[in-house]
């Protein structure tokens, strides 16, 4: 077992997990910061692992977005690829490279309180992330607070939190979740 598989495997939260019955639907999609906390806390670990994809992804169009992603949008990540949906109580996205990158992103009047929910669940994870202050700071990006964590000799895990506002001047939060290998 890769030390990517066993990390994965040591997070709290089933991934194999059956699919939510309407009812939990609604409930899950209730608020943008629950439903952002949801994606980044159990797609956005499918995803790194390769065990999922954005594309004709059911759950993902159960929850409201389209089969198809947009591609692009990440000069960090070629091959980026994100899915996006206006609710009444804000934007909500999540995107990203099968195996390299999950990034959920909310934006609205509730992306502040997003970002706190997604803040809150690091420490409940039981991964010993470490604050990274080299990455941390405010940026051409926003203002990023960044954790990492070893999980081999070459590779680490980098998740990053961003608060910045969109092109209207809306707030906007971002949880990133990167696999690094060196």
């Amino acid at each position: 077992m890769t030390g990517l598989a066993a990390w994965l495997l040591a997070l709290p939260f089933a991934v194999a997990s059956p699919a939510p019955t309407a009812a939990q639907l609604r409930e899950l999609m209730r608020d943008l910061p629950n439903f952002a906390t949801e994606l980044a806390y159990e797609f956005c670990p499918q995803l790194i692992n390769g065990e999922t994809v954005l594309e004709n992804n059911p759950d993902l169009i159960a929850l409201g977005f389209a089969a198809t992603p947009e591609t692009g949008g990440n000069v960090d990540f070629p091959g980026f690829a994100r899915l996006g949906q206006t609710r009444k109580d804000g934007y909500v996205a999540v995107g990203g490279i099968s195996g390299k990158i999950c990034e959920v992103t909310a934006s609205g009047p509730e992306a502040a309180m997003a970002l706190r929910q997604l803040r809150a669940l690091i420490s409940g994870l039981g991964l010993n992330f470490e604050a990274d202050p080299a990455n941390s700071g405010p940026g051409d990006k926003g203002t990023v607070e960044a954790f990492q964590m070893k999980y081999s000799a070459t590779g680490q895990v980098q998740l990053r939190l961003i608060h910045t506002t969109t092109g209207d001047g809306a707030p906007s939060a971002s949880f990133q979740i990167i696999i690094q290998e060196k």
